[in-house]
């Protein structure tokens, strides 16, 4: 952040060091013993989340610098400075996913479309997560109701991270004119395969995945369907990271683990079938979204679902 900021007062070589010193300490934040004791818990798992992401920004920004990209070092502002110096955003804005909004016009229509889109998902999360504060609590975890309510959690959570997506592409054009780049492509709920699914989910981390471990297994040789298993597995480590730093249980983060192993599987049998429908997608996934979800409802208190 500091070569960012100050780009003629740190050497890359310092750069570098202050790079691995300052990740260090951000993956050992979360291991500290309030982040696994009741509501910390949850604060835990966000700052499990974030160290991974923070880490990561860091050392892609690193590496710009220290191959001297002229593209990088030109697209460099102010406001790019500092998203990039603190990492606090997973929009790709250096692979020429943001524009500038030249006249007033264009700003105020871009930017009411998005607020218009931000508050009807907003609406849209707000309805699951009603219905499941309504639930009674489950007896089980492998009862009905539990599944009733890891599948509305679900929903809830693909409505939060559309959240998410617009509300940073809100903020980029109502304060400073530029219209930023989803990082989901397509519709979820109209993908008619698995493959869809993830094809759109999450643009950057697909770019990240894909350079820095999908391609470099194949050009070793490794084929197809075992790199794919082996991006799912990373994809999976990063999520059940936060898991472990908040203290879940190993079964607990077997189920998460299981859930991105299972998509391997099933992007087989519907390539092998040729299986394509909305049906077959978005209802897999349903019924595969407690091994995912489970987890995050335990992050806060067992007592949440009724587990005491």
């Amino acid at each position: 952040m500091g070569y960012v900021l100050a780009p003629n007062q740190l050497s890359p070589s310092n750069a570098r060091l202050f790079t691995y010193f300052n990740c260090i300490a951000l993956l050992c934040l979360p291991h500290l013993n309030v982040c696994k004791r009741g509501l910390g818990k949850a604060t835990g798992a966000s700052q499990g989340a974030a160290s991974i992401l923070t880490v990561t920004r860091a050392f892609q920004l690193l590496h710009r610098i220290e191959e001297n990209n002229p593209l990088w070092v030109a697209s460099w502002g102010r406001w790019r400075r500092f998203y990039q110096g603190c990492g606090l955003s997973w929009h790709d804005l250096d692979y020429g996913q943001a524009t500038a909004l030249n006249n007033q016009k264009e700003r105020s229509q871009h930017t009411s479309s998005l607020l218009q889109q931000l508050i009807q998902i907003i609406v849209l999360m707000v309805v699951p997560c009603f219905i499941i504060g309504q639930l009674p609590a489950p007896s089980s975890i492998f009862s009905t109701l539990m599944l009733l309510r890891c599948a509305f959690m679900a929903a809830a959570m693909i409505c939060a991270f559309n959240v998410f997506d617009l509300t940073y592409r809100w903020l980029m054009s109502a304060t400073n004119g530029i219209a930023v780049g989803s990082i989901m492509k397509g519709d979820f709920w109209s993908a008619e395969t698995v493959s869809d699914i993830w094809l759109g989910w999450n643009l950057p981390v697909q770019r990240l995945l894909g350079n820095s471990v999908y391609l470099p297994l194949r050009k070793k040789g490794v084929p197809r369907s075992v790199a794919k298993l082996i991006v799912f597995l990373v994809s999976g480590l990063g999520h059940i990271y936060p898991c472990y730093v908040a203290g879940l249980s190993y079964t607990q983060i077997s189920f998460m683990m299981l859930f991105f192993v299972a998509q391997v599987v099933l992007i087989m049998i519907e390539s092998v079938l040729g299986i394509r429908s909305r049906i077959w997608s978005i209802g897999i996934e349903i019924c595969l979204s407690p091994l995912f979800v489970m987890p995050v409802l335990f992050f806060t208190d067992p007592a949440l679902i009724g587990m005491v």
